[in-house]
């Protein structure tokens, strides 16, 4: 029950959000003369940089680091990158 709530909590803030990405985007394209795609690339660059700097500060990474993975638990490449469900 705790983990539904939780995940449409989630949901929720993530829906509105959604404008304020909106928003940056043109601000950013306004910014550089009217360059849409760019612009959203650009914050998706920032995003993800951001996001790799945060997992590795808080040493949150690969979920064998520092201890022993449990092999029966690991997920194939091919399922973790998309492919073969």
């Amino acid at each position: 029950m705790k983990t539904m709530l939780l995940l449409g909590l989630m949901a929720v803030v993530s829906g509105a959000l959604i404008p304020v990405q909106a928003a940056s985007n043109a601000a950013l394209s306004r910014v550089i003369n009217g360059n849409v795609p760019f612009a959203a690339m650009t914050l998706f660059v920032v995003a993800a940089l951001a996001t790799a700097l945060a997992v590795a500060a808080l040493g949150e990474g690969h979920a064998a680091r520092g201890r022993r993975a449990d092999h029966r638990r690991r997920v194939p490449r091919a399922a973790a990158l998309g492919g073969c469900s």
